[in-house]
């Protein structure tokens, strides 16, 4: 042994770091708000120019460590009740926040010698951050208060910091609700019924509300069930093996849930920040506008991946108006997927577009006749094709209606995902139209536009703007 380890601690230390580096780099995409502070620190000369993606990810490995030792070898807590513990807390939504791969969260940028106060304040929305850590430490804070009388100033501070921190600001409570959770499973062998009924229905109320969601009525119904599996492990002979059960799903549950956590954040998508990285060719003092759909968001990756300042504002009111003045910027980066948000279009320029874009979903039949199925973010259209999938005939059918075939725009890209069909309906004079299709709405009047750079997919499309049209 090794400073009280043993050979099973060195396993599980070693299934915990594959685990913690496994699950904060499997997406490695930078958050749009890693970016808005990366953008923050360089604008004040703070940030050397680096690759920043795994910092955070060897900062959570340190903060496990950090916590298992000290755990195992100060307060002997048991090898595998501190393991499972170790896995819930680095599996929860409040560790993942802060340590995948290019986050870059408060701790990152104290590491950076830069303090920004987190967010501390009182949200019962917050408890979600430690869902899984939190029956277990409810269950321990039972046993230690009214099972054991252990009410000494340290017992009962732990367990206050346990209980108050998550509302306030989640990571700082992991330690303690993870030491709390560890001493709970380590007292599993010891329980009798009246504390398996407690951790089932614990264990039970947690996994609901994950389930169901996170809201009061919610949590009234997960009280409900929690107190309906307690009253059946009280009549059942295998009470045990329905706890064993219950850890287990909330096991597997967490590391699911991290894993969706770490793939919903808001990240830069690839083609956007490769897009971007065009920009740093463009002369110095270039005037640069994106249209996309990160609006005022793009700034900031901008700084970062281009070392460039760029306007969002100018693009979108540019594009989406019939205005024929000569544009305020020298290059346009142009993302086509904005077009099919109406509502981001709406939040940049203040006006609802009435134009429409459709995109594949799917082939069916309708008395007897084969329709390519497209469908926009409010309606639907309708295409009848052949058995190859061509179009046929003259008309489509847009929310049910008829319309003719001959008033639809085919945008064309590399990529068939991108292909889109827009209806201009009274749009048809917007600038994007000249834009994209010179030939059928005709070129600008006094200024020219010139594709410089389009992505593989064609999606990304970067213009410049020059002169007056001859």
């Amino acid at each position: 042994m090794l400073f009280g380890l043993n050979k099973k601690d060195l396993i599980y230390l070693a299934v915990l770091i594959a685990l913690t580096f496994t699950l904060l780099t499997i997406f490695k995409d930078t958050t749009i708000v890693s970016y808005q502070r990366l953008a923050q620190l360089k604008l004040q000369q703070q940030l050397p120019l680096t690759d920043l993606t795994y910092l955070p990810v060897f900062l959570g490995i340190a903060q496990v460590l950090a916590f298992y030792f000290p755990s195992r070898i100060l307060f002997k807590l048991k090898p595998f009740p501190l393991f499972v513990a170790s896995v819930l807390m680095v599996t929860s939504s409040a560790f993942t926040n802060n340590f995948a791969a290019g986050n870059i969260s408060e701790p990152v940028l104290l590491l950076l010698g830069q303090f920004v106060s987190p967010m501390l304040g009182i949200s019962l929305a917050k408890l979600a951050d430690v869902l899984f850590l939190l029956p277990l430490a409810l269950f321990a804070a039972y046993l230690l208060l009214v099972k054991k009388g252990k009410r000494d100033p340290i017992t009962v501070a732990v367990i206050l910091v346990s209980v108050i921190l998550p509302f306030i600001y989640p990571l700082a409570a992991l330690p303690f609700l993870a030491a709390l959770s560890a001493y709970s499973l380590g007292h599993a062998e010891e329980k009798k019924t009246r504390e398996e009924m407690i951790l089932g229905a614990l264990l039970v109320m947690a996994i609901t509300i994950y389930l169901i969601g996170f809201t009061v009525q919610k949590i009234a119904l997960s009280v409900f069930a929690g107190v309906l599996v307690a009253v059946v492990m009280y009549t059942l002979t295998f009470r045990k093996k329905l706890n064993v059960a219950f850890i287990l799903v909330l096991f597997f549950l967490s590391i699911q849930a991290s894993t969706i956590n770490i793939s919903l954040a808001a990240k830069l998508d690839q083609e956007t920040s490769s897009a971007l990285a065009q920009l740093k060719a463009l002369p110095q003092n270039s005037r640069i506008t994106v249209v996309s759909s990160y609006l005022e968001n793009i700034s900031a990756p901008a700084q970062i991946i281009a070392d460039r300042q760029v306007s969002y504002i100018d693009g979108f009111t540019f594009l989406f108006s019939a205005a024929n003045t000569t544009p305020s910027f020298d290059y346009l980066l142009f993302d086509t997927l904005s077009l099919d948000s109406p509502k981001t279009i709406s939040a940049a320029t203040g006006a609802q577009p009435k134009f429409e874009t459709f995109m594949f979903s799917q082939t069916g039949m309708q008395n007897q006749t084969k329709y390519i199925v497209f469908v926009s973010t409010k309606n639907y259209m309708m295409m009848p094709a052949d058995n190859q999938n061509n179009p046929i005939g003259t008309t489509v059918y847009i929310g049910g209606d008829e319309e003719s075939f001959y008033r639809l725009v085919e945008l064309v890209t590399e990529d068939s995902r991108y292909v889109r069909f827009i209806h201009p309906r009274t749009d048809s004079d917007m600038n994007f139209f000249k834009l994209l299709f010179p030939d059928k709405f005709g070129q600008f009047a006094s200024f020219n536009a010139t594709q410089v750079w389009q992505s593989n997919s064609s999606r990304m499309q970067l213009y410049k703007f020059q002169g007056s049209a001859q």
